[in-house]
């Protein structure tokens, strides 16, 4: 799970324009049971984000369809980052989810070629709404300019 996270996180954070530095200090750490995350936590302190240029034109490539679709449940997830630096500005973060019905989906083929662990990908459940007992119990930002 942990090798997982970290490449789906990695993974989304390679997009034209992006640049992200710091990678390697990323830390994932995830107990599961079964189909349940019983506990994530995501560290993403000291990574180094900076945008060059515009972002393509083109439209992005279409997500393949899960082809098993298996309910579980989030219990608790965290995410911290304290801070990263996005433009030069130090930005601190962090958020708290709680008691999520999600879906663990198996796709018919990798999102990214170049990465096979990406044909695994895990979503909020269908039974998931407004109603739903998930909830973001802290979510905190600041942003500071460097001296």
């Amino acid at each position: 799970m942990r090798t997982w996270c970290r490449e789906e996180i990695l993974g989304a954070l390679e997009e034209d324009g992006l640049r992200v530095r710091g990678k390697h200090r990323l830390r994932v750490d995830a107990e599961v049971s079964g189909s349940d995350v019983v506990n994530l936590q995501i560290d993403a302190t000291g990574l180094e984000f900076s945008f060059s240029g515009g972002f393509p034109d083109t439209e992005p490539e279409a997500e393949p369809e899960p082809v098993t679709r298996t309910p579980g449940h989030l219990h608790t997830a965290r995410v911290i980052a304290d801070p990263v630096r996005v433009q030069g500005f130090n930005v601190s973060l962090l958020a708290h989810v709680t008691d999520l019905p999600i879906e663990w989906w198996t796709n018919a083929r990798p999102r990214r070629a170049d990465q096979p662990l990406s044909a695994f990908a895990l979503g909020v459940g269908n039974e998931a709404s407004a109603a739903s007992s998930g909830a973001v119990t802290t979510c905190t930002s600041t942003s500071t300019r460097p001296s």
